[in-house]
Protein backbone atom coordinates (compact mmCIF):
# COMPACT_ATOMS: atom_id res chain seq x y z
CA UNK A 1 0.00 0.00 0.00
CA UNK A 2 2.65 2.60 1.13
CA UNK A 3 6.34 2.06 0.63
CA UNK A 4 9.48 4.11 2.01
CA UNK A 5 12.61 3.31 -0.02
CA UNK A 6 15.46 4.75 1.37
CA UNK A 7 13.84 8.27 1.85
CA UNK A 8 15.53 11.23 3.13
CA UNK A 9 14.17 14.73 3.33
CA UNK A 10 16.40 17.84 4.01
CA UNK A 11 14.83 21.22 4.69
CA UNK A 12 17.16 24.26 3.16
CA UNK A 13 17.34 27.57 4.32
CA UNK A 14 19.59 30.68 3.96
CA UNK A 15 21.58 29.65 6.80
CA UNK A 16 21.82 25.69 7.16
CA UNK A 17 20.13 22.22 6.03
CA UNK A 18 17.90 20.52 8.52
CA UNK A 19 18.09 16.57 7.85
CA UNK A 20 14.24 15.84 8.95
CA UNK A 21 14.08 12.46 7.40
CA UNK A 22 16.95 9.93 7.06
CA UNK A 23 17.53 6.61 5.44
CA UNK A 24 13.09 5.48 6.21
CA UNK A 25 12.79 2.49 5.11
CA UNK A 26 8.34 1.21 5.75
CA UNK A 27 5.66 -0.57 4.31
CA UNK A 28 2.62 -0.25 5.41
CA UNK A 29 -0.05 -3.15 4.27
CA UNK A 30 -2.98 -2.83 2.83
CA UNK A 31 -5.91 -2.69 5.74
CA UNK A 32 -3.26 -2.04 8.47
CA UNK A 33 -3.88 0.68 11.16
CA UNK A 34 -0.73 1.98 11.44
CA UNK A 35 0.84 4.33 13.78
CA UNK A 36 4.00 6.27 13.67
CA UNK A 37 5.06 7.49 17.58
CA UNK A 38 7.57 10.05 18.33
CA UNK A 39 8.42 12.97 20.43
CA UNK A 40 8.05 16.27 19.23
CA UNK A 41 10.19 17.39 15.91
CA UNK A 42 10.89 13.60 15.49
CA UNK A 43 10.03 13.94 11.96
CA UNK A 44 6.26 12.57 12.51
CA UNK A 45 4.35 15.37 10.25
CA UNK A 46 7.26 15.27 7.55
CA UNK A 47 6.85 11.39 7.08
CA UNK A 48 3.06 11.94 7.04
CA UNK A 49 2.90 14.83 4.47
CA UNK A 50 5.46 12.85 1.91
CA UNK A 51 2.33 10.18 1.41
CA UNK A 52 0.34 12.93 -0.33
CA UNK A 53 3.14 14.48 -1.81
CA UNK A 54 2.44 17.84 0.05
CA UNK A 55 6.42 17.14 0.74
CA UNK A 56 8.86 15.81 -2.13
CA UNK A 57 12.01 13.81 -0.68
CA UNK A 58 15.20 14.79 -1.04
CA UNK A 59 16.17 11.13 -1.76
CA UNK A 60 14.88 7.82 -1.92
CA UNK A 61 11.28 7.37 -3.36
CA UNK A 62 7.53 7.21 -1.48
CA UNK A 63 5.16 4.84 -3.05
CA UNK A 64 1.20 4.52 -3.00
CA UNK A 65 -0.12 1.58 -4.51
CA UNK A 66 2.97 1.38 -6.36
CA UNK A 67 2.67 4.62 -7.88
CA UNK A 68 5.71 7.13 -7.12
CA UNK A 69 3.23 10.38 -6.73
CA UNK A 70 6.80 12.29 -7.24
CA UNK A 71 6.84 11.84 -10.50
CA UNK A 72 2.96 12.06 -11.54
CA UNK A 73 2.31 15.01 -13.87
CA UNK A 74 -0.24 17.64 -11.66
CA UNK A 75 -3.68 16.29 -13.06
CA UNK A 76 -2.37 12.75 -12.65
CA UNK A 77 -1.18 13.66 -8.98
CA UNK A 78 -4.71 15.67 -8.28
CA UNK A 79 -6.20 12.41 -9.23
CA UNK A 80 -4.34 10.00 -6.83
CA UNK A 81 -4.80 12.38 -4.31
CA UNK A 82 -8.37 12.10 -4.69
CA UNK A 83 -7.80 8.82 -2.67
CA UNK A 84 -6.15 10.15 -0.03
CA UNK A 85 -7.76 11.28 3.07
CA UNK A 86 -6.64 14.00 5.48
CA UNK A 87 -8.23 13.94 9.01
CA UNK A 88 -6.22 17.31 11.23
CA UNK A 89 -5.68 18.19 14.61
CA UNK A 90 -7.37 21.58 14.76
CA UNK A 91 -10.43 20.22 12.66
CA UNK A 92 -9.78 22.59 9.84
CA UNK A 93 -13.81 23.35 9.17
CA UNK A 94 -14.87 26.53 7.57
CA UNK A 95 -16.20 28.23 10.55
CA UNK A 96 -18.88 30.03 7.58
CA UNK A 97 -20.25 26.76 6.57
CA UNK A 98 -22.56 24.59 8.44
CA UNK A 99 -21.87 20.81 8.86
CA UNK A 100 -23.18 19.63 5.79
CA UNK A 101 -21.93 22.31 3.79
CA UNK A 102 -18.14 21.63 5.27
CA UNK A 103 -18.69 18.18 4.45
CA UNK A 104 -19.85 18.53 1.35
CA UNK A 105 -16.88 20.65 0.38
CA UNK A 106 -14.48 18.26 -1.61
CA UNK A 107 -17.42 17.40 -3.47
CA UNK A 108 -18.13 20.53 -4.63
CA UNK A 109 -14.66 21.09 -5.50
CA UNK A 110 -15.20 17.90 -7.80
CA UNK A 111 -18.16 19.66 -9.26
CA UNK A 112 -20.54 16.55 -8.44
CA UNK A 113 -24.00 16.76 -9.05
CA UNK A 114 -26.67 17.89 -6.21
CA UNK A 115 -28.42 14.68 -6.31
CA UNK A 116 -24.60 12.96 -5.58
CA UNK A 117 -23.61 15.62 -2.94
CA UNK A 118 -26.74 15.41 -0.85
CA UNK A 119 -27.12 11.63 -1.16
CA UNK A 120 -22.80 11.30 0.08
CA UNK A 121 -22.86 14.02 2.46
CA UNK A 122 -26.31 12.37 3.92
CA UNK A 123 -24.62 8.99 4.23
CA UNK A 124 -21.60 10.13 5.77
CA UNK A 125 -23.51 12.10 8.58
CA UNK A 126 -25.32 9.02 9.20
CA UNK A 127 -22.17 6.94 9.66
CA UNK A 128 -20.71 9.44 12.12
CA UNK A 129 -24.17 10.08 13.77
CA UNK A 130 -24.25 13.56 13.59
CA UNK A 131 -27.51 13.73 11.05
CA UNK A 132 -28.80 16.08 13.71
CA UNK A 133 -26.20 18.54 13.51
CA UNK A 134 -26.18 19.01 9.89
CA UNK A 135 -27.42 22.68 9.97
CA UNK A 136 -25.10 23.19 13.39
CA UNK A 137 -21.84 25.46 12.69
CA UNK A 138 -18.74 24.42 13.88
CA UNK A 139 -18.76 26.96 17.04
CA UNK A 140 -22.12 25.42 18.10
CA UNK A 141 -20.38 21.78 18.20
CA UNK A 142 -17.98 20.14 21.11
CA UNK A 143 -14.81 18.71 19.73
CA UNK A 144 -14.98 15.23 19.42
CA UNK A 145 -18.50 16.50 17.25
CA UNK A 146 -16.08 18.58 15.32
CA UNK A 147 -13.76 15.62 14.65
CA UNK A 148 -16.48 13.52 13.37
CA UNK A 149 -17.59 16.23 10.95
CA UNK A 150 -13.89 15.81 10.02
CA UNK A 151 -14.16 12.25 9.36
CA UNK A 152 -17.15 12.39 7.40
CA UNK A 153 -15.53 15.05 5.28
CA UNK A 154 -12.13 12.87 4.61
CA UNK A 155 -14.94 9.44 4.15
CA UNK A 156 -16.98 11.56 1.31
CA UNK A 157 -14.38 11.04 -1.19
CA UNK A 158 -14.46 7.40 -0.90
CA UNK A 159 -10.40 7.32 -0.37
CA UNK A 160 -8.40 4.41 -0.33
CA UNK A 161 -5.82 6.16 2.86
CA UNK A 162 -6.70 8.18 6.07
CA UNK A 163 -4.16 10.33 7.11
CA UNK A 164 -4.25 11.46 10.61
CA UNK A 165 -2.08 13.84 11.93
CA UNK A 166 -2.81 14.28 15.98
CA UNK A 167 -6.12 13.77 15.41
CA UNK A 168 -6.69 13.23 18.74
CA UNK A 169 -4.65 15.27 20.51
CA UNK A 170 -6.98 18.25 21.00
CA UNK A 171 -9.64 16.04 22.88
CA UNK A 172 -10.13 14.59 26.34
CA UNK A 173 -9.39 11.06 26.87
CA UNK A 174 -13.14 9.64 26.51
CA UNK A 175 -13.74 11.74 23.66
CA UNK A 176 -10.43 10.21 22.24
CA UNK A 177 -11.54 6.75 22.69
CA UNK A 178 -14.47 7.44 21.11
CA UNK A 179 -13.24 8.76 18.30
CA UNK A 180 -11.01 6.07 17.75
CA UNK A 181 -13.53 3.79 17.99
CA UNK A 182 -14.88 5.37 15.36
CA UNK A 183 -11.86 5.23 13.02
CA UNK A 184 -11.73 1.44 13.93
CA UNK A 185 -15.28 1.44 12.02
CA UNK A 186 -14.10 3.21 9.48
CA UNK A 187 -11.08 0.78 9.17
CA UNK A 188 -13.19 -2.43 9.22
CA UNK A 189 -16.28 -1.28 7.35
CA UNK A 190 -14.64 0.44 4.42
CA UNK A 191 -11.36 -1.61 4.29
CA UNK A 192 -9.49 2.05 4.42
CA UNK A 193 -6.07 1.88 5.04
CA UNK A 194 -5.13 4.35 8.26
CA UNK A 195 -2.10 5.96 9.04
CA UNK A 196 -1.73 7.98 12.18
CA UNK A 197 0.78 10.36 13.82
CA UNK A 198 0.92 10.82 17.64
CA UNK A 199 2.91 11.12 20.37
CA UNK A 200 0.03 9.34 23.06
CA UNK A 201 1.16 5.53 23.40
CA UNK A 202 -3.00 5.07 24.65
CA UNK A 203 -3.55 5.81 20.62
CA UNK A 204 -1.10 3.29 19.76
CA UNK A 205 -2.53 0.89 22.44
CA UNK A 206 -6.19 1.33 21.44
CA UNK A 207 -6.46 1.70 17.52
CA UNK A 208 -3.44 0.13 15.55
CA UNK A 209 -1.90 -3.32 14.92
CA UNK A 210 1.65 -1.77 13.59
CA UNK A 211 3.88 0.42 14.63
CA UNK A 212 7.08 2.72 14.07
CA UNK A 213 9.09 4.49 16.59
CA UNK A 214 10.77 7.82 15.54
CA UNK A 215 13.62 9.41 16.82
CA UNK A 216 15.85 12.41 15.10
CA UNK A 217 14.22 12.07 11.90
CA UNK A 218 14.89 8.04 12.09
CA UNK A 219 13.29 4.54 12.50
CA UNK A 220 14.75 3.22 15.40
CA UNK A 221 12.09 0.23 15.97
CA UNK A 222 8.63 -1.12 14.07
CA UNK A 223 6.42 -4.31 14.18
CA UNK A 224 3.70 -5.55 15.73
CA UNK A 225 2.32 -2.97 18.69
CA UNK A 226 2.88 -5.69 21.19
CA UNK A 227 6.01 -6.70 20.05
CA UNK A 228 7.62 -3.15 20.05
CA UNK A 229 6.16 -2.17 23.58
CA UNK A 230 6.20 -5.99 24.99
CA UNK A 231 9.76 -6.04 24.92
CA UNK A 232 11.34 -2.52 23.39
CA UNK A 233 14.91 -2.28 22.34
CA UNK A 234 15.73 1.13 22.05
CA UNK A 235 15.35 3.73 24.72
CA UNK A 236 13.43 6.24 23.60
CA UNK A 237 11.18 3.02 22.80
CA UNK A 238 11.10 1.70 26.51
CA UNK A 239 10.30 5.90 27.11
CA UNK A 240 6.75 5.00 25.78
CA UNK A 241 6.07 1.48 26.60
CA UNK A 242 6.31 3.07 30.30
CA UNK A 243 3.77 5.51 29.51
CA UNK A 244 0.86 2.22 29.37
CA UNK A 245 3.55 -1.09 30.74
CA UNK A 246 4.46 -0.44 34.14
CA UNK A 247 6.86 -2.74 34.67
CA UNK A 248 9.65 -0.42 35.72
CA UNK A 249 10.64 -1.61 40.00
CA UNK A 250 9.22 0.88 41.97
CA UNK A 251 11.23 2.66 44.03
CA UNK A 252 10.26 1.62 47.49
CA UNK A 253 11.44 -1.78 46.04
CA UNK A 254 14.63 -0.84 45.04
CA UNK A 255 15.13 1.05 48.92
CA UNK A 256 14.11 -2.04 50.82
CA UNK A 257 16.59 -3.72 48.71
CA UNK A 258 19.67 -1.51 49.75
CA UNK A 259 17.91 -1.56 52.96
CA UNK A 260 18.70 -5.46 53.13
CA UNK A 261 14.91 -5.40 53.99
CA UNK A 262 14.99 -9.15 51.76
CA UNK A 263 15.66 -12.23 53.06
CA UNK A 264 15.80 -14.03 49.93
CA UNK A 265 16.18 -13.10 46.78
CA UNK A 266 13.80 -10.53 44.50
CA UNK A 267 13.10 -10.97 40.67
CA UNK A 268 11.09 -9.40 37.79
CA UNK A 269 8.74 -12.20 36.16
CA UNK A 270 7.19 -10.73 32.88
CA UNK A 271 4.65 -12.34 31.33
CA UNK A 272 4.42 -12.77 28.03
CA UNK A 273 0.98 -14.15 25.53
CA UNK A 274 0.00 -17.28 26.76
CA UNK A 275 1.97 -17.81 29.59
CA UNK A 276 0.34 -14.68 31.32
CA UNK A 277 -2.59 -17.34 31.79
CA UNK A 278 -0.47 -20.49 33.08
CA UNK A 279 -0.68 -20.80 36.82
CA UNK A 280 3.09 -20.88 37.07
CA UNK A 281 3.14 -19.01 40.50
CA UNK A 282 0.98 -21.87 41.93
CA UNK A 283 2.85 -24.64 40.76
CA UNK A 284 6.14 -23.05 41.57
CA UNK A 285 4.78 -22.85 45.55
CA UNK A 286 3.38 -26.20 45.17
CA UNK A 287 6.49 -28.20 43.76
CA UNK A 288 9.46 -26.67 44.57
CA UNK A 289 11.06 -25.97 48.22
CA UNK A 290 11.28 -22.07 47.91
CA UNK A 291 8.63 -19.70 49.91
CA UNK A 292 7.44 -17.09 47.46
CA UNK A 293 6.39 -13.78 48.03
CA UNK A 294 4.66 -11.45 45.33
CA UNK A 295 6.01 -7.47 46.06
CA UNK A 296 4.67 -6.01 43.38
CA UNK A 297 2.60 -6.68 39.72
CA UNK A 298 -0.04 -5.94 37.13
CA UNK A 299 -1.36 -7.58 34.50
CA UNK A 300 -2.91 -5.46 30.83
CA UNK A 301 -3.94 -5.71 27.48
CA UNK A 302 -2.09 -4.75 24.00
CA UNK A 303 -4.28 -5.56 21.20
CA UNK A 304 -5.60 -8.50 22.38
CA UNK A 305 -2.27 -9.96 23.97
CA UNK A 306 -1.78 -10.01 27.78
CA UNK A 307 0.98 -8.99 29.32
CA UNK A 308 1.51 -9.15 32.86
CA UNK A 309 5.04 -8.79 35.38
CA UNK A 310 5.41 -9.67 38.82
CA UNK A 311 7.96 -9.14 41.24
CA UNK A 312 8.77 -12.07 43.59
CA UNK A 313 10.87 -12.78 46.54
CA UNK A 314 12.35 -15.92 46.26
CA UNK A 315 13.76 -18.05 49.92
CA UNK A 316 15.58 -21.24 49.81
CA UNK A 317 18.98 -22.79 48.78
CA UNK A 318 20.36 -21.34 45.58
CA UNK A 319 20.02 -24.89 44.24
CA UNK A 320 16.43 -25.19 44.37
CA UNK A 321 16.13 -21.43 43.30
CA UNK A 322 17.98 -22.47 40.40
CA UNK A 323 15.34 -25.33 39.54
CA UNK A 324 12.66 -22.39 39.76
CA UNK A 325 13.83 -20.24 37.73
CA UNK A 326 14.72 -23.14 34.88
CA UNK A 327 11.20 -23.88 35.13
CA UNK A 328 10.38 -20.84 34.80
CA UNK A 329 12.01 -19.92 31.42
CA UNK A 330 10.91 -23.08 30.18
CA UNK A 331 7.09 -21.83 30.51
CA UNK A 332 7.70 -18.89 28.42
CA UNK A 333 8.48 -16.29 31.55
CA UNK A 334 11.41 -13.80 31.35
CA UNK A 335 13.11 -13.35 34.22
CA UNK A 336 15.52 -10.65 35.97
CA UNK A 337 17.09 -10.65 38.97
CA UNK A 338 16.26 -7.08 40.64
CA UNK A 339 19.75 -6.31 42.31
Amino acid sequence: MIEFNDVTKVFTNKKQQVMALQNIDLHIQQGDIFGVIGYSGAGKSTLLRLVNALEIPTTGEVLVQGKNLARLSKKELRQEQKKIGMIFQHFNLLQSRNVYENIALPLELEQQSKVDIDRKVKEALAFVNLTDKAQHFPEQLSGGQKQRVGIARALVTNPELLLCDEATSALDPQTTIAILQLLKRVNKVFGITILLITHEMEVIKEICNRVAVMEEGAIIETGQVFDVFAQPKKATTKQFAQMIVRDDVPVVIHELLSANRYQGRVFHFKFLGDSTGKPIISHIAKHYEVDLTILFGNIMEIQSTFFGHLMVEIIGDDVEIAKVLQFAEQSQVNIQEVS
